[in-house]
């Protein structure tokens, strides 16, 4: 089911609070996960949320709980949901419009896989549309500023040009926008299709851990140790809890050290870093954030350059794409009907369930003698535990059909009744 509505916020926290089972909510932007996460928390639904930019054990941790059903909904961006073995998930929800129909339909398709009732909805606001069109656009950035942007890469790692094969360097993001005067926005976008093209590998989510490495002979190592206490005291630890700390670089844990040391991890941290400037160790803290690696060496201005045709044809395929997302959310047609179209199957068939199926058009509930019908339903479903369609249809002539149908669609909706997959039976509740 596709639904525009004014305020998809307010209606997420409406179906989540009546859809019964585990759910997910994908959302665009790890910011987005957090956000929504939050208000629905504050309206007392269990929930958390994930994306690629946590921690593994954090990452196990939430997901454990939610396959266990300790948590009721994952608002997730599409990192959640590869590889996650979970029949049983009862409902899907999107508060964001994905990109293509392919990541619609891989994440819609991780609801219902036990073959028992689940529901798909993908909420919409006007502007979405609107935001949507200008994401895939601002994908592209000019030929001219990608390779300014190439250009200033290399700058920044005061890497030569013919050099960097292979090398990897940390990126602050932000930072490298702000220095060299590009919009964050394009500047990532920008680092995607450099890495399209083949030139540059962007991990996202690259994790170094602290090390070090001791870099003065025993001696040397041991006037230090005489000098302080508190030194000493972190040497000795080092030595003997990592082994060939004088041959190789060993990684370390400056929580666990400071634990076990009984200091704080500022003062520890500051010893090493003392420790580090005067040539004892080779300290590195640990890093977390976005990292390049360069696919190819460093090219010269005039070796550099993007193919115009590859450049056209990957735009061109981003707005094919935009533009049947943006047909299965704005025709008339059986939604199930234009994915399977759109997959290539040639004889597809109404599905009798979606939203266009039902008939539904929501502005006619307001106009329509809603509270009438729906007392006459509850009436006849207080009698019988399920009644056609057809019948009702028939039996109740001073309503009219679209009145009808686009009650029944708005109770299925909200649980109060279940029509059947052929659109033909209605029941009481969820099924």
């Amino acid at each position: 089911i596709t639904l525009q509505t004014n305020n998809k916020l307010n209606r997420i926290i409406e179906f989540s609070k009546k859809l019964k089972g585990s759910g997910i909510i994908y959302c665009s932007t790890r910011k987005s996960t957090k956000i929504l996460c939050k208000y629905l928390i504050e309206s007392g639904i269990s929930a958390n949320f994930y994306h690629g930019g946590l921690d593994q054990e954090q990452r196990k941790i939430k997901q454990d709980a939610w396959i266990s059903n300790e948590t009721k909904i994952m608002v997730a961006t599409n990192a959640f949901g590869m590889g996650i073995d979970k029949p049983d998930v009862r409902f899907v929800l999107h508060y964001d419009v994905p990109e293509t129909l392919e990541a619609y339909f891989q994440e819609a398709g991780r609801c219902g896989r036990d073959l028992e009732k689940a529901r798909a909805i993908l909420f919409f606001e006007p502007k979405d549309l609107h935001d949507l069109k200008e994401k895939v656009e601002l994908k592209f950035p000019a030929i001219d500023t990608i390779k300014s942007i190439y250009n200033a890469l290399g700058s920044h790692f005061q890497l030569a040009i013919g050099s960097g094969k292979d090398e990897s360097y940390e990126l602050n993001i932000s930072e490298f926008s702000n220095k060299y005067n590009f919009h964050l926005i394009t500047v990532y976008n920008s680092l995607k299709f450099l890495e399209l093209g083949g030139f540059i590998m962007l991990n996202e989510n690259s994790y170094q851990p602290s090390k070090l490495k001791v870099i003065v002979n025993n001696y040397e190592l041991y006037q230090h140790q005489v000098r302080s206490k508190e030194l000493n005291t972190v040497i000795q630890f080092l030595l003997r809890s990592h082994m060939g700390v004088f041959e190789e670089y060993v990684s370390i844990n400056e929580t666990i050290i400071s634990t076990k040391l009984k200091i704080s991890q500022q003062t520890l941290i500051k010893h090493l870093n003392y420790l580090n400037s005067n040539e004892v160790i080779d300290y590195s803290p640990k890093y977390k954030g976005s990292r390049i690696i360069y696919l190819t060496e460093r090219l010269a201005d005039s070796n550099f350059s993007v193919d115009p045709k590859f450049y056209k044809e990957r735009k061109e395929d981003a707005f094919i794409k935009l533009d049947s997302v943006l047909g299965f959310l704005d025709n008339g047609e059986c939604r199930n009907k234009y994915i399977l179209t759109y997959f290539g199957e040639q004889n597809a068939t109404n599905c009798g369930q979606c939203n266009v199926c039902l008939d539904i058009d929501d502005e006619s509930l307001s106009t329509s003698n809603y509270k009438a019908i729906k007392l006459a339903i509850d009436s006849r479903l207080e009698n019988n535990d399920h009644f056609l369609i057809e019948d009702f249809i028939i039996n109740h002539s001073n309503y009219s059909r679209q009145n009808i149908i686009s009650t029944l669609r708005w109770m299925s909706e909200h649980d109060l009744v279940y029509i059947d997959k052929s659109g033909k039976t209605v029941t009481i509740g969820i099924k």
